[in-house]
């Protein structure tokens, strides 16, 4: 029986030997499947700019060294017509040769080329419209890419808010930055998918013209650290435990023989004159679309897997379904809010003089 059980056993290793002796036999082994067509699209449309930029260029897989490849030569996708439909216009995007990439840190190619869309004045985006992207090539009646996005709203802030003043004036509300801080806003009828915040305080230092930020946050699709109520899609964003104001002094990084400030020459004014408002410290709200989210949540590095594998997002289409696609359109709107610094952020950052206030005032 034993005897039986070993040859047995003995047969089994031979047959499996035997196998693994064919696939070792076979030296030959492809490492590039055949070429394809590969086009990257990025566009990110925003409804405050003057000007918008589509990156076109083409996707490349080679037999040598593909670093190399990609730091010798310009892979943007020229000699293309570029469209943007939208809100009963037609804009016609001129290319834009010799773009500076930045950073400049020599792993690619230093220069890109650009579709530039003028939008200013008249032309300006309309916030709620979509708009369609189309991209031909002249020479090729069967290439087209294709793409949309709609424009969200700018969203209301409600808080921080303009206060009454004396007799008939207004006056920027003062923000305790140096310890929780509560921000407000109604995101419209056609809200974003997502959004940021951010705080710019623009101040000099001896003079010379400086800026601070906060932010931006991370993206955010409800409301954090607090509630809010009222309003057709209200959220409210905690800046918890004086973030704002240690970001700010770290920009900062006041010295003590130096002099710093800020304007706040018209930190009140007259009812109705709003615009003459001192402008150096705000708090600004950006909302984007689903795809522009998605995009960004594919490639967030928070979501890596073990493998160092990502799945592709993109909202960009081929007509020929030969043609792979790549990148995204999307689309974001601004809103800001004028506010000033508390008396102790002001004593803590340094600003105007400020002396330390009597009350507690620390971070």
């Amino acid at each position: 029986m034993f005897m039986k059980q070993s040859m047995v056993t003995f047969y089994r290793i031979a047959v499996l030997l035997f196998l693994l002796s064919l696939v070792g036999c076979s030296t030959e082994v492809i490492l590039n499947a055949p070429p394809k067509d590969i086009w990257v699209v990025y566009g990110v449309l925003r409804e405050e700019a003057d000007v918008q930029y589509i990156r076109v260029s083409r996707g490349f897989l080679i037999e040598g060294d593909a670093l190399a490849f990609a730091k010798e030569n310009d892979l943007t996708g020229t000699g293309l017509q570029v469209k943007l439909e939208g809100a009963q216009r037609t804009y016609t995007a001129t290319y834009v040769d010799s773009v500076v990439k930045e950073p400049v840190d020599g792993i690619f190619y230093g220069f890109t080329g650009l579709y530039k869309i003028e939008t200013e004045g008249a032309a300006a985006l309309e916030t709620a419209v979509r708009y369609n992207l189309t991209i031909t090539q002249g020479d090729d009646p069967n290439f087209e890419l294709t793409a949309s996005t709609r424009i969200p709203e700018v969203v209301d802030i409600e808080r921080p808010r303009y206060t009454p003043g004396q007799g008939q004036t207004r006056c920027l509300e003062q923000m305790t930055i140096q310890a929780d801080t509560r921000v407000e806003f109604d995101a419209g009828a056609i809200p974003g998918a997502a959004f940021e915040l951010r705080a710019y305080l623009d101040y000099t230092e001896n003079g010379v013209p400086k800026q601070a930020l906060y932010g931006p946050t991370d993206m955010f699709s409800e409301s954090q650290g607090c509630t809010t109520q009222g309003g057709d899609n209200p959220y409210c964003y905690e800046i918890s435990n004086g973030v704002a104001l240690i970001d700010l002094l770290s920009d900062i990084d006041p010295q003590f023989q130096n002099i710093y400030e800020y304007d706040l020459t018209n930190a009140c004014t007259p009812r109705g004159q709003e615009e003459n408002f001192s402008d150096d410290f705000r708090i600004e709200i950006t909302g984007m679309v689903l795809e522009l989210k998605n995009y960004r949540l594919v490639n967030d590095p928070k979501f890596l897997d073990l493998n160092t594998v990502r799945p592709e997002y993109t909202n960009i289409e081929a007509a020929d379904s030969s043609i792979i696609t790549l990148g995204v359109l999307g689309s974001t709107s601004r809103a800001s809010i004028l506010a000033r610094l508390s008396e102790c952020a002001e004593y803590l950052l340094q600003l105007n003089g400020t002396p330390k206030p009597e009350t507690p005032c620390e971070l």
